[in-house]
């Protein structure tokens, strides 16, 4: 029930009654996606039928059974994507679903150390349109660390990087930017610009600049 904003509503209420802190995981994944896991989760639980053993008597784990085609439009249809901006859904962390790592340290900080992540003025855009916006967002930041990182590789700390399409260069501190860094630096980027569109030639400028003042 937790895509529904009023059941986080609910829950946000219990944890606040509770004195007990929490934060929202968002897993932004789009719904063609989503039926094309279920898809598969479907054919799985079919090849699974059976008595649940295998060879050698081995008890196999029982596949999780797929949502009916129209229960899962029907969900992605109420789906209320979560706002950072409210109260209930904040803090928010947003994982793209396919960057692998997870933004412990920084659901840690939040949860425990209550340090709150800020957007700055250059994140302000207007709503987003695009349907694959969150795609183009990843791809573009992810373009733009793996080629801080080649840079880093072949000359060393410190430097200027020239990234293609980008009105100005990334201005890299004497001290080796390692890849946590970068991606947690992309993370909070891609969080920050999740509800807002802009043009693609526009990104990679974008978030030059707040690498560069994130490097600082």
């Amino acid at each position: 029930m937790n895509y529904i904003k009023g059941y986080r509503y609910q829950l946000h209420c219990e944890s606040k009654a509770l004195l007990t802190p929490s934060c929202v995981v968002y897993v932004g994944t789009p719904a063609e996606k989503c039926k094309e896991w279920n898809v598969a989760r479907d054919s799985e639980g079919k090849e699974g039928e059976g008595d649940g053993e295998g060879k050698a008597g081995v008890v196999k784990e029982k596949s999780r059974e797929a949502y009916a085609p129209d229960v899962l439009d029907n969900l992605v249809f109420r789906y209320e994507e979560p706002n950072g901006m409210t109260r209930w859904d904040s803090p928010l962390f947003i994982v793209p679903w396919m960057d692998e790592d997870i933004p412990g340290e920084e659901i840690w900080n939040a949860m425990v150390n209550n340090e709150a992540v800020k957007p700055h003025l250059a994140t302000v855009l207007k709503p987003a349109a695009e349907a694959n916006y969150l795609q183009v967002l990843d791809k573009t930041t992810q373009d733009v660390v793996s080629a801080v990182l080649e840079y880093q590789k072949t000359n060393g700390a410190g430097g200027s990087v020239q990234i293609p399409e980008a009105s100005t260069a990334i201005e890299l501190p004497a001290n080796h930017v390692g890849l946590a860094q970068l991606q947690r630096i992309r993370r909070q980027f891609i969080s920050f610009n999740r509800q807002h569109t802009a043009e693609r030639t526009r990104l990679k400028s974008m978030f030059v600049e707040y690498l560069n003042k994130e490097l600082e």
